[in-house]
């Protein structure tokens, strides 16, 4: 309750009790004199009960006041909380992603067929298989790139794909530069943002870039001018 509520309270109180004092003293001027309009309970109450009645509706209008305040404070926290959630799913939203990313890493497969030779006999072996898995997958397919351009080392007898590598690659190049421009845009939260971009910028750093420089110095194909634009937005973003 407001200061000034108590006081205004506290002065009807003392008026009440006041007033029973002063109406029950012999009057002073005959026309204060009340002994003549019945019993002095009732001429009492008569006069008391507008100031009763004045502070009981004061009393009503102080508790609606309190209440829109509890209204208002109650509301503003629901909205807080609504704002709150929706930063925070935001925010999960595009982790979610980025865990989404780092997983096509882990599970990307470059697979080599290593067909059997004929021996004396002219029996043919059955062809070996192997398969490099995450990094171990970029690795071995920029190696044989890089390889085959310089004509340090040939694969003949060996079947592998390149161009699904390619795509792969460039795929989680693509999903980058795209979350993180959903980022910027979406979320509100600076230490939120902060924090995907450093995990973002870690992970392509340690993992994706310097493959990126290898192939474009090797792969021979047209669309290696998309990777190098993709690649190199990234880079303007995380230097920035």
């Amino acid at each position: 309750m407001r200061k000034q509520n108590v006081i205004i309270l506290s002065s009807g109180v003392i008026l009440i009790f006041l007033s029973l004092y002063i109406f029950t003293r012999p009057a002073i001027f005959d026309i204060w004199d009340f002994s003549d309009t019945g019993q002095i309970g009732d001429t009492i109450g008569g006069i008391t009960a507008p100031i009763i009645n004045i502070i009981g509706a004061f009393l009503v209008y102080i508790s609606f006041q309190a209440q829109i305040t509890a209204n208002r404070i109650q509301f503003k926290a629901l909205e807080d909380e609504k704002k709150s959630n929706k930063l925070n799913d935001a925010f999960n939203k595009h982790l979610s992603v980025l865990e989404e990313i780092k997983s096509k890493l882990r599970d990307l497969e470059f697979i080599v067929i290593i067909k059997g030779q004929y021996n004396w006999q002219g029996a043919q072996p059955q062809p070996v298989h192997i398969t490099y898995r995450g990094v171990d997958a970029l690795n071995e397919f920029v190696l044989r790139l890089e390889d085959v351009k310089n004509k340090t080392r040939y694969y003949d007898g060996q079947v592998y794909n390149t161009y699904g590598q390619f795509l792969n690659y460039h795929f989680m190049l693509t999903a980058i530069l795209d979350l993180i421009e959903r980022i910027e845009i979406n979320l509100e939260d600076k230490l939120d943002k902060e924090y995907l971009l450093n995990n973002m910028k870690l992970f392509y750093k340690s993992f994706l870039d310097n493959f990126g420089e290898r192939m474009i110095k090797v792969y021979e194909s047209s669309s290696i001018e998309e990777l190098k634009k993709t690649k190199k937005e990234i880079d303007k973003k995380f230097n920035a």
